[in-house]
């Protein structure tokens, strides 16, 4: 009889144990600092995205400039020897005839 209220009242205090360390107050202060640091890493990541982008953009816009420059100087050279061949100087435009 003893034995069974010992084992009773160690069932018990088991299960109030349980009770109580259930319904201790949880610290949920850390949640707002948790939601701040996602909220910068999305930010981060949108300039990373950002960034990525305008880098493609920018090396397109360098490669697009470089044909102008390319096509430029093909069109110079092509202008400078019709000068020469009509016997125009091409510095100064003077005819050379």
């Amino acid at each position: 009889m003893f034995c069974a209220k010992k084992k009773a009242h160690e069932d018990n205090y088991h299960t109030q144990s349980i009770i109580n360390n259930l319904l201790t107050p949880i610290d949920i202060s850390v949640i707002f600092v948790l939601a701040e640091k996602t909220s910068n890493l999305k930010r981060v990541k949108d300039l990373s995205v950002r960034i990525n982008k305008n880098q493609k953009e920018f090396v397109s816009k360098i490669d697009e400039l470089e044909q102008v420059e390319q096509k430029y100087n093909e069109a110079k050279e092509q202008y400078s020897e019709m000068l020469k061949a009509n016997g125009t100087c091409p510095m100064c435009g003077v005819s050379t005839i």
